[in-house]
């Protein structure tokens, strides 16, 4: 018997996750997509749907980031939460749970921004996040919330003016389960400074 997409997708389980949340996660996955596009152009390879989620494949950071590339990266982590929230009127559990989630990666991002990295409001300091009074001291811990605050309202800011683009993107996701990252350049043509 051939292997055709009708046979793929049934063996994958593809069409087995409901259509509500097949368009959270698009949703959700074209919100990371644009942001990245946006700030880094060319920098996303894929999008793809699977049975038990979504991801947005990127060309890997550079390994000396600035603040400004920091907080751009914030950014595209939680840019998948805030399409939900703009789109849908609330996140879901998807931005995270495991130790690779969104917002695991955005926390550790912003700890070590804060204590390791001397870009952070500590200044020239290097402190061992991994020390348990660094997750109970309440004045690290609202600078850690601050930053993941403003981060999230810049790419609901960002998405709020792009909610066509997001829209048309989401619908191609669930459509086709994998769009490459030309065809997200594509779709974010109407903004010149989403492409190369």
């Amino acid at each position: 018997m051939p292997l055709d997409t009708t046979l793929l997708r049934k063996h994958l389980r593809i069409d087995a996750v409901a259509p509500q949340l097949l368009r959270r996660i698009a949703l959700h996955e074209a919100g990371h997509a644009l942001m990245a596009q946006h700030l880094a152009p060319g920098s996303v390879r894929k999008i793809i749907l699977t049975p038990t989620g979504g991801e947005t494949q990127r060309t890997p950071l550079p390994s000396a980031l600035t603040k400004a590339d920091i907080e751009d990266e914030l950014a595209t982590l939680l840019a998948g939460r805030a399409a939900e929230r703009l789109v849908l009127g609330n996140p879901s559990s998807g931005s995270g749970g495991s130790q690779s989630s969104d917002l695991a990666l955005a926390t550790r991002l912003v700890q070590d921004l804060e204590t390791r990295l001397g870009l952070g409001s500590e200044g020239l300091t290097h402190t061992d996040a991994s020390v348990p009074h660094l997750l109970t001291d309440q004045t690290r811990r609202l600078r850690v919330h601050k930053h993941l605050q403003k981060a999230e309202a810049r790419a609901m800011e960002f998405l709020k003016a792009r909610q066509a683009e997001l829209d048309a993107l989401a619908e191609e996701l669930v459509a086709k389960r994998e769009i490459s990252g030309e065809e997200v350049k594509s779709i974010c043509r109407g903004d010149e400074r989403c492409v190369e």
